[in-house]
């Protein structure tokens, strides 16, 4: 399991080697799909891969704003809160495809904000599913169960009292 998953245009796979040897030097692991091996199903691989990693770097250039790939990868790992953008230079914002156009962007040669994305993205703790749902239902039961008997025995002595 690698630390950081990195995807890109296969255009751009310089800068997306520069980013991966700087990480790696950093200390960090990183996948990227140079990694594949020959007849293996490389959609399989790179969604493994993406789901494994505890942070996925997305690089937004002029050739991947286009792929439908990159966009894939990158509603993947933000839905799974580890999606980092970065971008080229030159590359405006608002080229960036939507709903990513709205998130907070480092430039891809700013490699120490990168790096800090990564460490803060990194220390988050894992997601752990919340048992609030399954409380709420416990406590909705208990409560309608509670109701159910105390109006019975609120109706008997009503029937009593009335002389029913």
């Amino acid at each position: 399991m690698a630390d950081i998953f990195i995807s890109y245009s296969k255009q751009d796979q310089d800068e997306a080697w520069l980013l991966a040897a700087f990480l790696e030097a950093e200390g960090y692991s990183v996948w990227w799909d140079t990694s594949l091996l020959a007849g293996e199903s490389f959609r399989k691989a790179i969604m493994a891969e993406l789901g494994r990693a505890g942070a996925a770097i997305v690089i937004w250039t002029e050739d991947s704003i286009h792929s439908d790939w990159v966009q894939s990868d990158a509603g993947r790992a933000h839905a799974e809160g580890k999606l980092i953008p970065v971008k080229a230079k030159g590359l405006a914002c608002r080229d960036i495809p939507p709903p990513f156009d709205t998130m907070h962007v480092e430039d891809l040669g700013d490699r120490e904000k990168i790096l800090a994305a990564v460490v803060a993205q990194l220390a988050k703790p894992e997601a752990q599913p919340s048992s609030l749902p399954q409380r709420s239902k416990t406590a909705l039961f208990e409560l309608l169960s509670w109701f159910r008997t105390a109006g019975a025995g609120l109706r008997r002595r009503y029937h009593k009292y009335r002389g029913k």
